[in-house]
C-alpha cells in the first residue's frame, strides 16, 4: 500500500454531498439577475435617461453588456419597458 505524500485522509462521499445545492430551491442566478433588470424598468423614468444607463451604472458594466443585457431579459434598453414578442 503506497502512503499519500501529503499525508490527506482519502475522500469519503460526505465530500460529495457538500457540492449539492444548500437550497434546491433557489433560482438560478440568470433568473436572478433578469428580475433585477425587470425591477429597475419598473422604476425608471425619461429623466434618468436611457434605460440602459442605468443597467451600465447598477450593474457595473459598458454601454454594450447593458443594452445586450437588457433585450436578453426581454425589455427595451431606452425606455425599460417590456418588448413586444
Amino acid at each position: 500500500m503506497s502512503k499519500d505524500p501529503t499525508n490527506h485522509p482519502a475522500p469519503s462521499t460526505a465530500a460529495a454531498e457538500i457540492d449539492a445545492p444548500a437550497f434546491p430551491s433557489m433560482r438560478s442566478a440568470e433568473s436572478l439577475l433578469f428580475q433585477l433588470i425587470r425591477s429597475l424598468g419598473r422604476r425608471h423614468r425619461k429623466r434618468d435617461g436611457f434605460f440602459w444607463g442605468v443597467v451600465s451604472s447598477r450593474c457595473g458594466l459598458g454601454s454594450t453588456a447593458a443594452t445586450g443585457l437588457c433585450r436578453k431579459a426581454g425589455v427595451d434598453p431606452e425606455t425599460g419597458r417590456g418588448l413586444a414578442p
